[in-house]
């Protein structure tokens, strides 16, 4: 038996099957690595979303434990747009954080039917809005009603 036939019945892959091999590996690899970035992505936005609601609902809570008194308005519910003093703001309110939160205080038209006849008096619309640009720009605002006196719609 010469060396030449015992190599070529030998059984074993081809240069061919292994490239078929390999051209298959790469392209499910590339799949689910696009997968993964995907995934990655999507949950650090659903974190920022999660932080960015959870700052923008403390802050309504912070407006609706506001105990107005006779005479004066509190300055956090002037009409006009407030930014907070710790902006930036991290997740957990510090500074120095991702997070720009601002609040605008509006009135509140009154209406006759269809038909606006005025402001309601003592009471405000206030729209809180808290925005972050990285690592992808986003913005949430939640929106509550308040009394700028003890006697709220009198």
């Amino acid at each position: 038996m010469s060396p030449r036939r015992h190599l070529s019945g030998a059984a074993g892959f081809g240069m061919v099957e292994v490239l078929a091999a390999l051209a298959l590996f790469s392209v499910v690899a590339v799949g689910v690595s696009a997968a993964i970035v995907s995934g990655t992505r999507s949950n650090f936005q659903s974190r920022m979303q999660a932080a960015a609601s959870a700052l923008a609902q403390n802050k309504i809570e912070q407006i609706r434990a506001i105990a107005p008194s006779s005479g004066t308005t509190p300055a956090d519910l002037t009409l006009g747009l407030h930014t907070d003093s710790a902006n930036p703001i991290s997740g957990l309110e510090g500074s120095g954080g991702k997070f720009t939160r601002t609040w605008t205080v509006t009135g509140v038209k009154a209406y006759l039917g269809s038909t606006v006849v005025g402001w309601r008096p003592n009471m405000v619309r206030v729209e809180v809005h808290v925005s972050w640009t990285k690592p992808a720009a986003g913005d949430m605002a939640i929106v509550t009603y308040a009394c700028t006196t003890p006697n709220c719609g009198g």
